[in-house]
């Protein structure tokens, strides 16, 4: 009875599976299409996509005149550009809270306690949080300025089509023991 538990987990796990078999492209990558590809020995190539075959792509890197031929096998992601898009409220957001943090450090190191005349009152009244506040309110706001012209330049959406999730199912059968052994993998 094990056995015919283990054989039927085996069929249903194996009908489950799906995954990116190798020398097939994804639906959606053709040529002219831009893409981000990667693999464990070489380093990510973005650019124009100019050939295509069942094993190869032909990249047209962006900043270099070459193309770059990288083995469908290898990929270990594949991302394909969507749209472009501005980023000019997320560039001011970031360089606001960088620059208000950068501000505050600012103003508290720079700090000195005021010599006040004796009798006089609020003398030195916001003292080290006035200056941290102070600096915040000055460089958050010049980083927003700097962050929403950094941020203007135009990004790629991506998409990721290589590695969808891919179940590999392997059935081990052992020759000494004669023992049915059920195998799986999970690979992102």
């Amino acid at each position: 009875m094990p056995r015919l538990a283990t054989i039927v987990l085996v069929v249903i796990l194996a009908g489950t599976a799906s995954g990116q078999e190798a020398g097939t492209l994804p639906p959606g990558v053709q040529v002219g299409a831009r893409v981000r590809a990667s693999t464990p020995r070489a380093a990510t190539v973005t650019g124009r996509l100019v050939a295509a075959s069942a094993d190869t792509l032909r990249v047209l890197r962006d900043r270099a005149a070459d193309t770059v031929s990288v083995a469908v096998s290898r990929l270990t992601s594949l991302d394909l550009s969507t749209g472009q898009h501005k980023r000019r409220l997320a560039g001011a957001a970031i360089g606001f809270f960088g620059g208000a943090a950068l501000g505050a450090v600012v103003g508290a190191v720079t700090y000195r306690k005021q010599t006040c005349a004796p009798g006089t009152w609020f003398c030195d009244y916001p003292g080290r949080a006035g200056d941290m506040v102070a600096g915040a309110v000055l460089f958050g706001g010049a980083g927003t300025i700097v962050g929403a012209i950094v941020g203007a330049g135009r990004a790629d959406t991506w998409q990721r089509v290589i590695p969808r999730e891919t179940t590999q199912v392997g059935l081990v059968v052992p020759g000494a023991a004669g023992r049915l052994a059920v195998g799986a993998s999970l690979r992102f």
